[in-house]
């Protein structure tokens, strides 16, 4: 099939974009999917000016027209395919983003690192401990020392410690049963003395020591103990324990057992 100029009747030679012989405009062969509806609007527009320039100024200023409205539709559909490109790649990934998987959040700094220190220092006290006798002495005027704790030693077993400093121990120690004044003389013992065993015992850890205060069994008396650390070594440490009742004051030096 002949196909001719819509304009000038000239006979166009097939897949020409204009007429050679007068510059008008061919119609477009492609289906409406294959070219955006942008660039068919620009060339419409174009075409009514290449009209208006024929009737104008002839064939030469249509022709320019022409050229112009070519390249802007080269232009377009450049355009057009690199935005269907982006459109159709994935989506990058950003190293610096929010994949915690592969960046895992730190914990905070343990900021109770003080307490954790106490409380090792306080479980250091936990075990059996074993005593000798330092010093005894009464605590009166004209009374007399009793040296019965000397061949009594004793038994301090501290069971545990917890976080809070709280204390459960036992405790076997000689108790002097008798006044100082009721001696008349130095003794090495005296018959009211008694190895006593009080058990179930609960204290608070005040830093390194803490104190015990016990009922004398069949007594209206009571006996005080202080327990406290004196020496800290890698391999051990030592307790000194303060016993005091009837006037008398019993102080040992512990080392585990």
């Amino acid at each position: 099939m002949i196909m001719r100029c819509a304009t000038c009747g000239h006979e166009l030679q097939t897949n020409s974009p204009y007429c050679p012989n007068c510059g008008a405009p061919m119609p477009q062969q492609a289906s409406p999917a294959s070219k955006p509806k942008r660039s068919r609007a620009i060339g419409k527009v174009l075409s009514g000016f290449v009209v208006l320039s024929l009737a104008a100024g002839g064939a030469a200023g249509g022709f320019y027209l022409l050229q112009q409205q070519h390249a802007l539709d080269q232009r377009l559909t450049a355009v057009e395919q690199l935005l269907q490109d982006d459109a159709k790649a994935p989506a990058s990934v950003d190293p610096a983003g929010d994949d915690t998987s592969s960046n895992p959040v730190e914990a905070p700094a343990d900021d109770d690192g003080a307490s954790t220190d106490e409380s090792s220092a306080h479980s250091a006290f936990e075990g059996v401990w074993t005593g000798t006798l330092v010093e005894t002495k009464y605590q009166v005027v004209g009374g007399h020392n009793c040296y019965g704790a000397q061949d009594n030693n004793p038994t301090l077993t501290i069971e545990s410690v917890d976080d809070l400093g709280k204390v459960h121990c036992s405790l076997n120690v000689l108790i002097h049963n008798h006044k100082p004044a009721d001696l008349t003389e130095d003794v090495d013992s005296a018959p009211q003395d008694k190895f006593t065993s009080f058990e179930g015992l609960v204290s608070t850890m005040e830093d390194d020591w803490f104190e015990l205060e016990m009922l004398i069994p069949n007594s209206q008396e009571t006996v005080k103990v202080t327990v406290e650390k004196i020496e800290q070594t890698t391999s051990n440490a030592t307790l000194q324990m303060t016993v005091e009742a009837n006037n008398y004051r019993d102080i040992y030096q512990l080392t585990r057992s």
